[in-house]
């Protein structure tokens, strides 16, 4: 009961309340738009949001990761405007490099509509600062308010876009509106928490240099996770066209939801009080705790994947879809391994340790994308190719699992 009561489990509950609906509207979204366009349009979309995935963590410099390190308030505004600046820089070189494409004639017909990922980056990236430092003030409610705001403004323009016969560009476009909603909202509501009045150039180069590790170790590290997160829908399109890439993007929102919905809102919060508690006996504690919680939610998942994903699939996607329930059926155990440890990674991050996660990070691309490699070069089927990333997944987590425990211990 005492649990149920402490502010830790209330702010994660506040967060996971948006990371709800968030979710839910989201895989809304994507039957409906499974209902009006093809399984290679699908593949489309979500290459351009694997790419905007990836580049939105880049763009950070992972300062968004910093915010909750000091004790003063005023030192954490100070490192939020670093890396709204850092961001700003980021997403002008992408738009320079992309219209150096254009005018080299490098931009073919298939990702002309990439003009938009520069737009996509920033207003993604601006959210992830803005929410840490929201969680920094304990807004968490307006965190979790943002997300709902976001995958509501997407859903409503991309309904729009089937109405009116719109193409992939729109649903695009769409997909970039709803973070720019989100930003205006957050925007509004730190307005009393931030003052820019005292922040200079000075300021600027101090937290480059006093928190240079998260740019140059946190930030590449965070780059090669949503690479192994992300990078699968992109090559698999490669490999195997954009079909078979639209199927597996679906599995990936939806097996990935229960990660984002509990994982994500349980890590921002169990960040935050990691990084303010120095006693070991009570971090152990907390840790058991979510562990039993993690385990008994992977099982579920586990069983309601085996024994539902055909019905799923078929019945809320289309018959086609039954391709996305045959991975997803072979991936699961993948996605119960990730969840059970990556809300504890976060361990390595508030203890300091940036060197050991960009050493797991790096494992975790290798796991990932060398199945795919290896099935361009000896030409694999598909189904082998799901198959062996599986495996080597769950090698790495269970690897990357026993490790937390061990060393925490």
């Amino acid at each position: 009961m005492r649990l149920i009561k402490s502010n830790f489990i209330k702010n994660v509950l506040v967060l996971l309340k948006g990371n709800i609906f968030f979710q839910i509207i989201t895989i809304l979204t994507l039957i409906l738009l499974s209902q009006y366009y093809s399984p290679s349009v699908i593949g489309k979309y979500s290459v351009f949001i694997s790419f905007s995935s990836i580049f939105s963590t880049y763009a950070t410099g992972r300062f968004d990761m910093a915010i909750m390190i000091p004790q003063k308030k005023e030192e954490a505004v100070d490192i939020f405007l670093t890396s709204i600046i850092f961001i700003t820089i980021v997403v002008f070189i992408l738009f320079v490099f992309y219209f150096i494409l254009y005018a080299q004639n490098l931009i073919f017909e298939g990702i002309y509509y990439f003009y938009l990922l520069p737009f996509s980056v920033f207003f993604s990236s601006i959210n992830l600062a803005q929410s840490q430092i929201l969680n920094r003030v304990e807004l968490f409610a307006k965190t979790g308010n943002g997300k709902i705001i976001t995958s509501v403004v997407t859903l409503i323009l991309q309904c729009l876009c089937i109405l009116f016969s719109f193409g992939i560009e729109s649903l695009l476009a769409s997909y970039t509106v709803g973070f720019l909603a989100t930003t205006i909202y957050y925007s509004y509501h730190l307005k009393h928490s931030i003052s820019i009045n005292n922040y200079s150039r000075k300021l600027f180069m101090k937290n480059l240099m006093k928190y240079k590790r998260f740019p140059l170790i946190n930030n590449t590290s965070s780059f090669f996770n949503m690479i192994a997160n992300q990078g699968p829908v992109i090559l698999i399109e490669m490999v195997y066209g954009s079909s078979i890439s639209g199927f597996y993007a679906i599995v990936q929102k939806t097996l990935n939801a229960p990660t984002s919905l509990i994982g994500m809102a349980f890590s921002q919060v169990y960040y935050k009080r990691i990084s303010l508690d120095n006693e070991q006996h009570s971090t152990k504690k907390l840790i058991k705790k979510s562990l039993k919680f993690f385990i008994i939610l992977g099982i579920i998942l586990f069983c309601g994947t085996i024994i539902f994903s055909d019905y799923f699939y078929t019945n809320l996607f289309g018959e086609e879809y039954i391709i996305s329930a045959y991975i997803a059926k072979v991936m699961v155990l993948f996605y119960v391994s990730r969840l059970i440890v990556v809300s504890q990674n976060t361990l390595f991050i508030a203890r300091g340790r940036l060197g050991l996660d960009l050493k797991f990070n790096i494992f975790y691309v290798i796991s990932i994308i060398s199945p795919i490699g290896l099935a361009y070069f000896y030409s694999y089927s598909w189904e082998s190719c799901i198959l062996i990333m599986t495996i080597t997944g769950v090698i790495y987590f269970s690897m990357l699992g026993y490790f937390l425990l061990k060393d925490e211990n």
